[in-house]
């Protein structure tokens, strides 16, 4: 497996255990807005995905295979959304280096400096200043955030970039310093640019709204059965604290 299996930094976010230790949920009262990250690293020597060839998912090209890329795959479950719905903005899949330490705070990773990647309403972040821009909706101003266009990479038929239960690809290329990314299976586009060119780099992602659940995993696997294996358990163990509290 390409990423580690659990999930830390959470500060009240709760995380699987078992084999479910890669699934997080973000608890009403929690606090919205807060990241999860691997515990590892991507390996500066890693291999190319295993399983991604030409014409595929995250196909390569021969260039690319002799490039040290590293890829895994997230979903979001949101309790009232639909599959492939507009969640409401602010859900982030990219990366981060070991210098953000701020999980306990509200947008403070797509307000940080330490932050590349996309987010479902259709901002990028590539860890620099971007002047006059705004995080839309949730979260105030920004100065890191710019907007991807529709040429560069298309919505879903719900006009945002990923929705609840939709899969997320990621490919980091540590060579041409880029993330690309697609949405179950449909290439979005390589988005995401100037990565660190040294120190550690590690997956994140933002489960923003109370009651989301988020699932990250290698490129071997798909996150959604871990995801809807989570969420099936904890409603059965909600149900079974209110059926308790009745008697």
């Amino acid at each position: 497996s390409q990423l580690s299996a659990r999930s830390r930094h959470s500060n009240g976010i709760i995380l699987g255990t078992g084999g479910l230790q890669n699934v997080a949920h973000l608890p009403l009262g929690v606090g919205e807005g807060r990241p999860v990250r691997t515990v590892e690293p991507f390996p500066r020597g890693a291999l190319p995905p295993r399983n991604l060839s030409p014409g595929t998912v995250g196909g390569l090209t021969e260039d690319r295979k002799r490039r040290r890329s590293f890829g895994f795959r997230v979903v979001f479950d949101h309790p009232r959304r639909d599959a492939g719905f507009d969640m409401g903005g602010c859900y982030f899949v990219g990366v981060t280096t070991q210098a953000f330490t701020a999980f306990g705070e509200r947008n403070a990773l797509q307000q940080s400096r330490f932050c590349w990647g996309i987010e479902d309403h259709g901002n990028k972040f590539e860890g620099r200043l971007q002047s006059h821009t705004r995080v839309p909706g949730r979260g105030g101003s920004s100065n890191y955030g710019v907007e991807i266009s529709r040429s560069e990479a298309s919505r879903n038929a719900d006009n945002v970039l990923f929705g609840s239960r939709e899969v997320i690809t990621v490919v980091a290329d540590l060579e041409t310093r880029t993330l690309t990314y697609w949405r179950d299976g449909r290439l979005l586009g390589t988005l995401v640019s100037n990565l660190p060119r040294t120190g550690n780099i590690y997956p994140i992602v933002v489960p923003f709204n109370a009651g989301v659940s988020v699932a990250i995993s290698a490129m071997d696997s798909s996150p959604l059965p871990l995801l809807q294996s989570f969420v099936t358990d904890w409603k059965r163990t909600q149900q079974e604290r209110e059926d308790l509290h009745r008697r």
